[in-house]
């Protein structure tokens, strides 16, 4: 198991540093799932995202994802 305050089991990475932590996060690739304001928006939506994160997750609502996307993800 890694050590560190921050953790990911899947590439066996631990950090103390929430510098090392983002720089993980935007080199490797991740599913994350939770509730955020949409970023085009506002409104609070839930999401699922597979990806490399930069400075904030990419969250969308609906009606958001169905403009800028054409409802693909």
């Amino acid at each position: 198991m890694p050590e560190g305050i921050f953790k990911c089991g899947v590439h066996e990475f631990g950090t103390d540093s929430i510098t090392e932590w983002q720089e993980h996060q935007a080199t490797e690739i991740h599913t994350h799932y939770g509730s955020a304001p949409c970023n085009q928006c506002g409104l609070q939506t839930n999401f699922e995202f597979t990806g490399k994160v930069g400075t904030k997750t990419p969250a969308l609502c609906n009606d958001c994802k169905q403009a800028l996307l054409g409802g693909g993800q």
